[in-house]
């Protein structure tokens, strides 16, 4: 075979390997075996010719695919694993130079922080029917398998940590704000004293949410991602404190779900397990107890927080459980609706339980101020004050 007909027929394989490895992730094709054919073919041209994959071109569109074929796809659909494909990512990194592996690394890392949002990927579907097939898996394959990967396939080590491929925060404040923030009905309020009254919202209806295999819509597999990453890793918890916020909101939202599930919801369909929803709520009040009791917080931060916001100057010099609270509130200003006003409510349960009488009224002071262009979580705000005051 001369160079160019060898060089032909390695394209041809790539090419076709990486629409069929597409495939099978969403859910357009089962047929797993017919990917072993094709990487053992890219396997034989790379132990041949390994600078085939050196070159910068070749290995950012291959080497991805290899990874997922690797690490991926063997989790999500519950298949055998390949060595073939690790072999090949193993030798790959083995003579691929620094600042390509980095490439490659962060070029992984976007496909893969994509996919945490796909709610298509890692679906199987009945060949004959084209339906979705709702498999008995561990809910935590979908996303968080892809974040499992990584860690198999060392890709942190070549980025500069999870950071590069876990949802940021601007990503999930945009989506939170295009979810409905009004409760699915007003018989909430049976259990949940901050949903307001029937004539100032509508009853949710409509269809799900579109939601992957498991229930989980865009919202929710995004802040599962985070919320499970960080509740293995706390110290990156401490540090990103804003995550907090999703955590509580999506909390909410299962929640909600649980207590009326006849009902749309703006995180998860309707197909998802009642113990996902359990599990979510477990986590979120673990992960919000820990991190509200570690986070900094330096004496007199509660009149820092008061002063700050009347001022309406930020100091820099504000610890992180101020400054998340200072940034909460104001988000609870901005959109002044009944789920910032739930997750305000539950920061400042923890926030006002150590404050003294004379830091209560300072945050009465504030409740006022608050109250003439933000009617929503106002009352909750100053029962607590007050509440705190008088046992102070």
């Amino acid at each position: 075979m001369t160079d160019d007909s060898f060089d032909t027929l390695f394209q041809q394989v790539v090419a076709t390997f990486g629409e069929d490895l597409s495939r099978i992730l969403h859910g357009e094709d089962e047929d797993v075996a017919k990917l072993n054919v094709l990487v053992d073919i890219i396997a034989v041209c790379v132990e041949t010719r390994i600078s085939l994959v050196l070159d910068e071109s070749v290995a950012l569109s291959l080497v991805p695919d290899i990874f997922a074929l690797a690490f991926l796809l063997p989790k999500a659909l519950s298949v055998p694993d390949i060595p073939v494909a690790q072999k090949i990512w193993t030798s790959w990194l083995a003579n691929a130079p620094t600042v390509l592996q980095r490439q490659v690394g962060a070029a992984i890392c976007a496909r893969l922080q994509d996919a945490i949002f796909h709610t298509s990927i890692l679906v199987r579907y009945d060949p004959f029917s084209h339906r979705e097939m709702f498999t008995a898996r561990s809910f935590k394959e979908s996303p968080l398998d892809i974040l499992q990967a990584t860690a198999d396939g060392g890709i942190d080590k070549l980025v500069s940590g999870l950071g590069d491929l876990l949802p940021t925060s601007t990503y999930l404040d945009d989506l939170l704000c295009n979810l409905r923030l009004d409760p699915a009905t007003a018989s909430l309020a049976i259990i949940q004293p901050l949903i307001p009254p029937s004539s100032s919202f509508d009853t949710a209806e409509g269809p799900d949410c579109e939601g992957d295999q498991q229930g989980l819509g865009v919202y929710a597999r995004g802040v599962m991602a985070l919320l499970y990453s960080y509740t293995e890793n706390r110290d990156l918890a401490r540090t990103n404190l804003w995550a907090l916020r999703h955590f509580l909101a999506l909390a909410i939202y299962a929640e909600e779900l649980l207590e009326v599930p006849s009902l749309p919801n703006p995180a998860f369909s309707r197909t998802v397990e009642k113990d996902v929803l359990q599990d979510v709520l477990i986590k979120v009040q673990q992960l919000t107890a820990y991190l509200l009791t570690t986070a900094g917080a330096d004496d007199g931060w509660h009149v820092d927080v008061v002063k700050s916001l009347l001022n309406g100057k930020c100091k820099t010099s504000l610890g992180d459980l101020a400054a998340f609270t200072v940034d909460l509130i104001q988000w609870a200003q901005d959109e002044d609706d009944s789920l910032h006003a739930r997750i305000l409510y539950t920061i400042l349960q923890h926030a006002l339980r150590d404050a003294s009488r004379e830091e209560a009224d300072e945050w009465l002071l504030l409740a006022r101020r608050l109250e003439r262009s933000c009617k929503f979580f106002v009352f909750r705000f100053t029962e607590l004050s007050r509440t705190d005051s008088r046992s102070s």
